[in-house]
This record gives C-alpha cells, structure tokens and sequence, in this order.
C-alpha cells in the first residue's frame, strides 16, 4: 500500500478524552496535505492552515473550516488559500528539502470571533534560485 501524508486534526477534553477527531486527506497518492496550524474562536469555530504537495502542482497553501454547529468529526471542503507558482527544491546541503516553518493560524486579537492563517507557498524563482512565499488569510464567519 502506498504512502502519503495526511492531516489529522483533535479535540481533547483536559482529562485527555477525545471528543471529535478527523483527516484532511485526498484519498490519493499522488497528494501530500503537511505543515498543519490551527486556531479555535470564542465560537469554537476551527481554521485549519496547511500546505499541499503533488508531481501535479507546486507546493501551494490550504485551509479548512468548520463551524462548531457541522457534524462532529467534520471539516467543510478544503480551499485553496495560494497556489503554488513554481519547483521549490532548498536543502541546505541536508538532502532533505526545507519546508514547513511558516505555518500559523491564530485568533484575531481585537476580535475573537475572526481567524488568520498564514500558510508558505511555493513561489516564482528569481536570479535562478527557488524562493517560498507567505501568504496570509482572514476567515471571518
């Protein structure tokens, strides 16, 4: 069986006792979903941030909503935040590509109903060297 990334988000009791929990997951190969952060309003209302990976499209940002009101263990359909514009490849010298350092997802502090999330993107190489973005978004349900 092949493997991909997934997200997996959870809602914890402070005893520890799982009240919902869920994935964010294409259902395909093909496609990684990385990078999670995610904030809860004074609603209990989620965003979810997130970056997607694919040989189909450049690294790109995501999110997902609920409202505390949608059916327990569920999350609305995810959206596209930023589209990912070009090849991203950064090791440092590591092997390993570098990614997933820029993801926040907060409350608003002068109104705790509106939520941000600020997710990386793959964005257009300049004077030859690859380059990731922020780009930055506001969800006010």
């Amino acid at each position: 069986m092949p493997a991909w990334a997934a997200v997996q988000w959870w809602q914890l009791q402070t005893d520890s006792t799982v009240v919902q929990r869920g994935v964010i997951d294409s259902g395909s190969p093909s496609v990684f979903h990385a990078f999670p952060s995610v904030a809860v309003n004074k609603n209990e209302d989620v965003l979810l941030g997130f970056s997607t990976f694919s040989d189909a499209d450049f690294a790109s940002a995501r999110y997902a909503f609920r409202l505390a009101t949608d059916a327990p263990g569920s999350m609305q359909v995810p959206s596209l935040l930023k589209a990912g514009e070009d090849c991203y490849y950064k090791d440092g010298g590591s092997l390993r590509n570098r990614w997933g350092d820029y993801s926040a997802t907060v409350v608003d502090p002068t109104d705790d109903t509106k939520l941000w999330t600020i997710q990386e993107y793959a964005a257009t190489a300049f004077g030859g060297f690859d380059r990731w973005g922020t780009w930055w978004g506001l969800l006010d349900p």
